[in-house]
């Protein structure tokens, strides 16, 4: 269990202005084990773009995010949170 960056809130007030990753994985009787990418937006806490695979590659992310940019078009300084990192990510 890792511990959350401290003085970080998990929401903010406006949406697009942090974004979280997060990755799952679950077993399917078909496929085996498939790994799920969501970006979430922590204002409120919609899922803005995801991609399910059977890899789970950092591309399958990094597809997932230009996803949610793609739809969302967000302003420049969107931050974005993954594992319990804070990065700058501009659009």
């Amino acid at each position: 269990m890792r511990p959350r960056v401290e003085g970080w809130a998990s929401r903010t007030s406006k949406p697009d202005v942090r974004w979280a990753v997060d990755m799952s994985h679950f077993m399917t009787k078909r496929d085996g084990w498939c790994h799920i990418t969501a970006i979430i937006d922590c204002c409120d806490r919609n899922i803005v773009g995801w991609r399910v695979s059977k890899s789970g590659k950092a591309k399958v992310a990094a597809a997932a995010l230009e996803d949610a940019l793609i739809k969302r078009r967000p302003k420049a300084g969107l931050k974005l949170r993954s594992d319990n990192v804070l990065t700058s990510e501009s659009s």
